[in-house]
């Protein structure tokens, strides 16, 4: 069994000064002390402190012992007083290590004790800080959205939001904000709006005839001006030099209707054919 239990260190590369703990999770213990350090509310004021003033980008985060189960809570202490005892570390408040609350069960007085005297405090809002410091390093915001693309969704996750997003209407503000966003996530990839495009033409010409009808009934009575004409045309020659298969493909389907229309047939689009 791989171990998780150990010592850990949180090491400043610039003057050497040290933080030891111990946890029986290392990795997600380190991760905790980031996640703190990062919004500003680590517990430590020496190490928050120096992580204002040196900069995330000086500090190490490194397990110093891992032990393999059972790794009992006196072991780890002991461990962690050897440590504390060898580096001295500056950033550890107290430098007596005692027996950790770790493996440990409070009674059913206590809980309630802690719970009466925390009830109707406000906590502090982790989403409000969140925000703010992505707000602040938009970095941050590129390097998550690098890591998470490519990515598949989980089957649970993709279940949640489709059924929380089914049957919710979609307001105005909404709808115009998801445009916006889309609109300059496409200009700020060429090649991808060329591919959308291209997507749409496609999509427009394989519609079944019940579906050009409900389009052309919702244009029905809209004048167009020469502009719009004109920029459309345009659009539309700019796709077809691009993709040629797909001018060839809508030459072939008018061909197509014309037959049909010259022997007295039925039209029928794409979808039904």
């Amino acid at each position: 069994m791989k171990p998780s239990a150990g010592i850990y260190e949180i090491r400043n590369r610039v003057n050497g000064h040290r933080y030891i703990g111990q946890s029986a999770n290392v990795a997600e213990r380190l991760s905790n002390h980031r996640s703190l350090l990062r919004h500003g509310k680590h517990f430590n004021p020496h190490l928050q402190r120096a992580w204002g003033k040196y900069g995330e980008s000086a500090f190490e985060f490194e397990a110093m012992t891992l032990v393999y189960p059972p790794a009992t809570k006196e072991r780890l202490t002991e461990l962690e007083q050897e440590a504390i005892d060898l580096f001295k570390p500056e950033y550890n408040i107290c430098r007596e290590c005692v027996t950790s609350r770790l493996g440990t069960t409070m009674s059913r007085e206590i809980v309630e004790r802690i719970a009466s005297i925390n009830r109707g405090t406000k906590r502090p809002q982790i989403g409000t800080a969140r925000k703010r410091y992505f707000s602040e390093h938009p970095e941050a915001v590129d390097a998550m959205r690098k890591r998470a693309s490519g990515k598949p969704m989980p089957p649970q996750t993709r279940a949640a939001l489709l059924a929380a997003n089914t049957g919710r209407p979609e307001g105005p503000e909404e709808r115009g904000r998801k445009q916006k966003a889309m609109q300059q996530y496409l200009d700020a990839h060429p090649d991808e709006k060329k591919r959308v495009r291209a997507m749409a033409l496609r999509n427009s010409m394989g519609m079944s005839r019940a579906a050009q009808g409900r389009a052309a009934a919702s244009r029905r009575g809209k004048k167009q001006s020469e502009e719009c004409i004109a920029k459309r045309v345009s659009a539309s020659k700019k796709v077809w030099a691009e993709h040629p298969e797909i001018l060839k493909r809508k030459n072939e389907t008018l061909r197509g209707r014309w037959i049909m229309k010259a022997l007295g047939l039925p039209e029928q689009g794409p979808e039904h054919a």
